[in-house]
């Protein structure tokens, strides 16, 4: 039986009888895709500012680079040569300091009053990984000469402290002990300065002026 439809041709196009065309507007383009140069450009300005963004904080969380027989300490103005005994940290205007020996850190940091606002590092003596300073634990007065006479070595875990007293003496202490005692002049060679004694022979550090001069013969 055929189709009872009627079947209108307007402008070539078949239409169902009773249904009104489309209209077509001349010259009219409607889509809703993004134009493909766009996209590009919008991928590269995503990727730009996450390239951006991990620049800016790959230093975060990390210590100033410290490369011995490289690296200067910004207190004695000497080379690092032994990063566990090393200290550095980083300002909030992103400058940077190194130490070779935690008092000099201490004693620039205080002199400056730079140490309450600054990320401060010091380095594990046993693995000479990097501790944040406030974390670590601490042995002075120990056996042991550091670069400045301070006489005082990080360590991440007490654990490792403990081990090094029971080896070469000293005591244990904290963050918080151990800058104040800086502060007081009691930490190695300054406490030696304080009551006119200087360390014990063949234990002298080279002087902070740039080192000790050589005898003759």
């Amino acid at each position: 039986m055929a189709d009872a439809r009627r079947v209108v041709r307007l402008g070539g196009r078949s239409h169902g009888a009773g249904l009104a065309p489309v209209p077509q507007k001349e010259g009219l383009v409607s889509t809703t895709r993004t134009p493909r140069p766009a996209l590009a450009g919008l991928a590269l300005l995503l990727t730009g500012i996450l390239l951006l963004a991990g620049c800016g904080g790959s230093s975060a969380g990390k210590p100033p680079e410290i490369i011995e027989g490289r690296t200067e300490c910004d207190e004695c103005h000497m080379i690092i040569d032994d990063t566990r005994f090393a200290a550095a940290y980083r300002l909030p205007d992103g400058e940077e300091k190194t130490f070779d020996d935690i008092g000099d850190m201490l004693s620039h940091g205080q002199r400056n009053d730079e140490l309450a606002d600054a990320d401060i590092w010091v380095f594990d003596y046993e693995s000479a990984d990097p501790v944040k300073a406030p974390e670590a634990t601490y042995v002075v007065a120990g056996e042991v000469v550091t670069p400045m006479a301070s006489g005082a070595v990080a360590f991440a875990d007490s654990a490792g402290a403990e081990d090094f007293v029971a080896e070469m003496g000293g005591e244990i202490v904290g963050w918080d002990e151990l800058q104040q005692r800086a502060a007081d002049g009691e930490l190695g060679s300054q406490a030696h300065m304080a009551d006119g004694d200087g360390p014990a022979t063949g234990d002298t550090p080279m002087d902070h002026q740039g080192g000790d001069e050589m005898g003759e013969g």
